[in-house]
């Protein structure tokens, strides 16, 4: 098992304290984290893989956001996957959302699999995200990348609920699942049965931890069955990532740390 934390969080933790990046990335390291969740384009456009290197600090998902239902994405998602390959990350891609009038008429169907099977079947922009995927796991396996998708938090999302993340696994073979504990919340949906539901296609895991309120909070300190969770995926042999996710906390130094701790103790003890 790895410990894994969003970069972004150390760019916001120099933000709030002041401290260089260069030297959290050096706390970061010391306190056992190995790898970062890094964002594409910013890994394309700045000097973020130099600090990372220097810092001995390797990159687990290189994540990035796309339109795939209102544009060819296809050279974005080749360059993508390609620097993935260089870093040997796995990738996770954020296909895409409906229009509010999808994404309403969608709402009401995510609890009956077979209704939202429907109207996934004969919707363009869910059909437009479905090519696109498909072809990003191709294009993946060309270049021995594991390519993901996620539980995203978004009502607009076609793989904001365990049934719609069903239907793409269905239909998209090889596709694979980043598990995100913190995100089935969107449609009220238990934590618990969507690992048993998805269990079978999970390669790369985000703890997501949230208070009462919803609110991301650092690992093992919210409402979230993280610990279950953790003993399910040890339980069922998972030996890979288990990344930090927490954006926009008031205190994201103590809480990288406080959750780098959570997780490393809990992994021993379940």
């Amino acid at each position: 098992m790895r410990i894994s934390v969003f970069y972004d969080h150390i760019r916001q933790a120099h933000e709030q304290t002041g401290i260089a990046v260069e030297q959290l990335l050096d706390e970061v390291k010391q306190t056992g984290i190995d790898c970062v969740e890094l964002n594409y384009t910013l890994a394309a456009e700045s000097n973020v893989l130099e600090m990372l290197h220097n810092a001995g600090l390797a990159v687990s998902c290189l994540y990035e956001f796309y339109d795939l239902p209102n544009a060819d994405e296809r050279a974005h998602l080749d360059a993508h996957i390609a620097l993935a390959q260089t870093l040997g990350a796995k990738t996770l891609v954020v296909p895409g959302f409906l229009d509010d009038t999808d994404a309403a008429t969608m709402a009401p169907l995510v609890h009956d699999r077979t209704a939202l099977n429907d109207f996934l079947d004969s919707n363009a922009a869910a059909q437009r995200m479905c090519e696109g995927l498909r072809y990003a796991v191709q294009r993946g396996k060309e270049h021995g990348v594991c390519v993901t998708i996620e539980d995203f938090d978004d009502k607009k999302s076609t793989i904001s609920n365990i049934n719609g993340l069903l239907w793409h696994f269905d239909r998209i073979p090889g596709l694979r699942m980043c598990f995100d504990m913190g995100n089935f919340i969107t449609f009220d949906e238990d934590d618990l049965n969507a690992y048993r539901s998805l269990s079978a296609y999970v390669s790369h895991v985000h703890c997501k931890d949230r208070n009462a309120h919803g609110d991301s909070v650092a690992a093992g300190t919210g409402v979230m069955p993280e610990t279950a969770i953790l003993r399910q995926l040890k339980t069922s042999g998972y030996d890979d990532v288990l990344a930090i996710e927490h954006f926009d906390v008031p205190d994201q130094r103590d809480d990288m740390m406080r959750s780098a701790r959570f997780l490393r103790d809990t992994w021993r003890s379940v």
